[in-house]
């Protein structure tokens, strides 16, 4: 009798044995079943203005360029204004002197500005243009763009320039007008246009300064960026946030919180304006403050994950 006790404890024990590996087998089953739970970098959909530009290269020029000529075939005596003097109008540029009739002749500005270009030198007789006068206090700037561009670019668009040898300076300009041929055209008695097919048509663009022109000198080199289009309080993201979803469209992948759980989910999307670097996006699921995954390569959707802390 008590061998039999004996053997049906041992029984029970054994069964209570497997049973128990059974449950911790089963457990370790069920977490390796569950879906990994990756650290992932993401960035918050907020609303914000996308602006995209067109990028071009210019040199500043004056607005107001005189030429000053004499073709009077008189020796210039002297000149008394090299380049780089300010003149206002009337100021004495150079002197002529005749000597068969003993006639002096002055040559005068005919505007105030600064002298850019003396054509003529002492002993030479005057035959033409003797001098060039700018006005270093109206600028405008004269570029070139780019055929691929030209469709962006609009009489009036908002324009930001700078120069070097300004201290970091950026002016603010507008776009005045659009050469309506590429630069280097020619066109024949018979009205046909031609360009050098060598090269990319550039157009010339002109470009007025509507900020104080403080630090900018006549022949500098400038950069330009042309706002073609700009649009507020939209949606956006880097470009790189985007993916092709399970239906074959634009898509992002969204860190949605439960219960301090945060769990992938593919949200297609709407892609609208695109800058260099960002993109706008709609969708009715978007909303402001929803986490979006930087890399929708590393995730998938229902994936469990943790968020980085953003620095």
């Amino acid at each position: 009798m008590e061998a039999a006790k004996k053997k049906k404890r041992r029984i029970v024990l054994v069964c209570v044995l497997i049973a128990g590996f059974c449950l911790v087998g089963a457990g370790i089953f069920y977490v390796s079943a569950q879906p990994s739970s990756a650290s992932v970098e993401t960035i918050t959909l907020e609303p914000t203005s996308l602006k995209k530009t067109v990028s071009a290269n210019g040199t500043v020029e004056s607005t107001v360029v005189e030429n000053v000529s004499n073709s009077s075939g008189d020796p210039v005596w002297e000149i008394l204004t090299p380049v780089g003097t300010n003149v206002s109008r009337g100021d004495v540029l150079a002197t002529l002197y005749n000597k068969d009739t003993d006639l002096w002749t002055n040559v005068t500005a005919t505007v105030d500005g600064t002298v850019t270009n003396v054509a003529t030198q002492n002993g030479t007789p005057a035959s033409g243009v003797l001098f060039t006068i700018q006005n270093s206090g109206s600028l405008r700037v004269r570029a070139k763009i780019k055929q691929n561009d030209l469709a962006s670019i609009g009489t009036g668009m908002n324009t930001s320039i700078e120069a070097d040898g300004t201290n970091g300076a950026v002016y603010s300009g507008t776009v005045l007008s659009v050469a309506p041929t590429a630069a280097g055209s020619v066109t024949s008695q018979t009205g046909t246009t031609r360009t050098d097919s060598s090269s990319t048509p550039e157009y010339e663009m002109l470009v007025s300064i509507t900020s104080p022109v403080d630090g900018l000198k006549i022949g500098m080199k400038t950069k330009l960026s042309v706002d073609s289009e700009t649009k507020d309080n939209v949606l956006a993201v880097p470009i790189d946030t985007i993916t092709t979803g399970t239906d074959g469209q634009k898509a992002v992948m969204a860190a949605d919180e439960k219960d301090g759980v945060y769990t992938v989910r593919e949200i297609p999307i709407t892609v609208g304006m695109v800058t260099d670097s960002m993109a706008e996006i709609s969708s009715p699921d978007l909303t402001a403050g929803m986490n979006v995954v930087k890399d929708p390569s590393s995730v998938s959707s229902g994936q469990t994950v943790t968020l980085q802390v953003q620095s």
